[in-house]
């Protein structure tokens, strides 16, 4: 089977159902409890997990094409980091993620939950940071955690009360009239009272339920500015526009560099990488000086 030129379109098929499953994740994360959505939740989980799938095959095959070959370019690494920017930006990222991660597990020895979990970790990363991230932004309102599930008002069942006969069953007591006057005033208030046209009296919401409504818009307006922006970044960064000019300025040069957008992510995650690897060391340096 000729599958010649299909990388593109198995990019677009996981590009759009990756968009797909974070609509469905809003969607859901808008009021549903985790426990009752836990089959979509956890589709959700298998599709980003497959998504990420392909997207490190795809990052391997990247670092394939623009690692050195020969033994002679392998012994010009140095040069090569500095000449090629396609390969310097992969070395960073590589070593600012799984580098780092195998550094800092040695240096505690702690290594065995790379080779155990590592795999797994790879695979459950994107709900990790799509899943718990659109689900706490869409319930920024709700502050009853610790309450252990007593969330609920207490119930009056008003003039009702519970009781025992004299033969000792239990009986529910109500006052209600039985006198022939009392039936015939109650009636005739009743009517009295039909035959006057209510004042319409204006709604007033107590304290509670003006808190309850602002924290409701509060929440939403963070997600509608939250998914604005990402979808403003989206369509700026895959605009022809763009693309056009990066294939212009950037794509385009001797050095094979990545567009500038990837760059900045790259070296951006190699700072908050270092600055996690720096917090990790020191923790080990004051724990050995006894502070």
């Amino acid at each position: 089977m000729n599958i010649k030129g299909a990388g593109a379109m198995i990019f677009e098929v996981i590009l759009k159902l990756y968009i797909a499953i974070l609509f469905v994740v809003i969607v859901v994360s808008l009021g549903n409890r985790p426990q009752g959505s836990k089959y979509t939740y956890g589709t959700a989980m298998i599709l980003f997990g497959i998504c990420n799938v392909i997207a490190l095959w795809c990052a391997g095959y990247t670092v394939y094409v623009a690692a050195p070959k020969t033994l002679a370019e392998w012994q010009n690494f140095g040069k090569l980091v500095k000449t090629n920017g396609t390969f310097r930006d992969i070395v960073i990222s590589l070593a600012a993620t799984y580098g780092l991660y195998f550094i800092g597990s040695f240096m505690h020895f702690e290594p065995w939950h790379m080779f155990t979990s590592f795999l797994q970790y790879m695979f459950l990363l994107p709900s990790y940071v799509n899943i718990l991230m659109m689900y706490a932004m869409c319930n920024l309102h709700d502050v009853s955690w610790g309450t252990k599930g007593d969330n609920g008002s207490t119930k009056d069942l008003g003039g009702a009360k519970k009781a025992k006969d004299s033969d000792g069953n239990e009986v529910m007591e109500v006052e209600l009239p039985t006198a022939r006057e009392d039936v015939d005033s109650l009636w005739a208030a009743s009517r009295a009272a039909l035959r006057q046209k209510p004042i319409v009296e204006k709604e007033h919401r107590d304290a509670a339920t003006k808190q309850a409504d602002h924290d409701r818009n509060s929440r939403t307006n963070v997600v509608l500015a939250w998914v604005g922006s990402n979808m403003v970044l989206i369509l700026f960064f895959t605009s022809s526009a763009f693309l056009e000019y990066v294939g212009a300025h950037f794509a385009g040069t001797s050095n094979g560099t990545f567009n500038p957008y990837l760059t900045f992510l790259f070296y951006a995650l190699a700072g908050l990488s270092a600055i996690r690897f720096l917090g990790s060391f020191l923790y080990i340096v004051l724990r050995l000086v006894g502070l």
